[in-house]
C-alpha cells in the first residue's frame, strides 16, 4: 500500500475546487490503462496520505528520505502502479470524476481502491539485484526489506485468522480529500463487497481510525490489532487494526465481463 508524503501538483489544486458534473467506477485494465493515469493515481494517494507535506513512520521507512521532487515521485510512483496492477489476483477500481472544462471528456481519478481477489497473498519482492529492468524502476528509492516485512507480517495475520478460508482482501481504499463529500468510498468498497457477496465470501481489510464508521456500517467487525514491523523507527508503538465482514450470500448480481456489481 501506498501513502506517499507530498502535497499534489498546483494544477491537480486548482481542479480541486471544481465540482464534478458525475462520477463513475471503473476496472483498470492493466493492458490499456494508460500511463497519465498511474501518473493522476500516485498525486491522488498523495493527497488522501500525504496531505500537506505530512509523512508517517511506514513512509518514512519504506521511503526513506531525502527524497526527490514531487513530479521525479510521481514518475516513479506510476511505474509502481503501472507494474503491480500486473498482477492477476489484484483488481484496481477507480472512482473517474468529469469536470465541465475537461476537453474531450477527459476524466480525473477522485478516489481509489485495490482489492486482492479470493486466494491473494502477499509475496515479497525479490532481492533489487536480481529484478528486472522494469521491476528496478518501479521502486527507486524504496526500502524493499521494510516493505516486504511489513506486508508480510499483515499478512501473517490474516493467515492465522481465515486458515485456507477465501476472501477479498481490501489493500487500499483512497478518496481525494477535496471530493469526501461524494460518498466515493462508500461507491468504492460497496462495489468490492457487492463481488464478494456474489461469491458468498467475507472480505477483510486493515483499517485507520478514519475508516472506522465506514467499514463498521458495511457489517465488518474488528477481529484485534496487530504489531507490524516493531524494531523499526517509529513502529513500537503502532497497531494496525484487522477487520472481518462475514460472508453474507448471494445478495446481488455481477456482470461477469466488467466485474462490475449490477442492480
Amino acid at each position: 500500500m501506498s501513502t506517499p508524503s507530498a502535497t499534489p501538483a498546483p494544477e491537480a489544486a486548482q481542479q480541486q475546487q471544481q465540482q464534478p458534473s458525475s462520477i463513475r467506477l471503473e476496472i483498470l485494465n492493466p493492458h490499456t490503462t494508460p500511463p497519465s493515469t498511474f501518473h493522476s493515481i500516485f498525486h491522488l494517494l498523495a493527497s488522501a496520505f500525504g496531505g500537506s507535506g505530512g509523512s508517517s513512520p511506514i513512509w518514512d521507512n519504506m521511503y526513506p528520505p531525502p527524497r526527490p521532487a514531487l513530479e521525479e515521485q510521481a514518475a516513479v510512483g506510476a511505474r509502481q502502479h503501472a507494474w503491480e496492477i500486473k498482477n492477476p489476483d489484484v483488481v484496481y477500481v477507480v472512482a473517474l470524476g468529469s469536470f465541465p472544462d475537461c476537453v474531450d471528456g477527459e476524466e480525473r481519478p477522485l478516489g481509489l481502491a485495490i482489492w486482492g481477489k479470493p486466494g491473494y497473498r502477499w509475496s515479497d519482492l525479490v532481492e533489487r539485484n536480481k529484478m528486472g529492468e522494469e521491476e528496478r524502476e518501479a521502486y527507486v528509492g524504496y526500502n524493499l526489506e521494510f516493505r516486504n516485512e511489513w506486508r508480510r507480517t499483515l499478512q501473517s495475520h490474516r493467515d492465522r485468522l481465515m486458515g485456507a478460508e477465501l476472501y477479498w482482501y481490501l489493500s487500499v481504499l483512497a478518496v481525494d480529500p477535496a471530493y469526501q463529500k461524494y460518498k466515493i468510498g462508500s461507491q468504492l468498497i460497496d462495489h468490492g463487497l457487492a463481488l464478494a457477496d456474489a461469491a458468498s465470501l467475507p472480505a477483510l481489510l486493515e483499517s485507520s481510525p478514519a475508516g472506522k464508521r465506514l467499514y463498521e456500517s458495511r457489517g465488518f467487525i474488528k477481529e484485534g490489532e496487530y504489531p507490524s514491523c516493531t524494531t523499526w523507527k517509529g513502529m513500537e508503538e503502532l497497531r494496525f487494526p484487522l477487520y472481518r465482514r462475514p460472508a453474507v450470500g448471494k445478495r446481488v448480481k455481477v456482470d461477469s465481463e466488467e466485474g462490475l456489481a449490477m442492480e
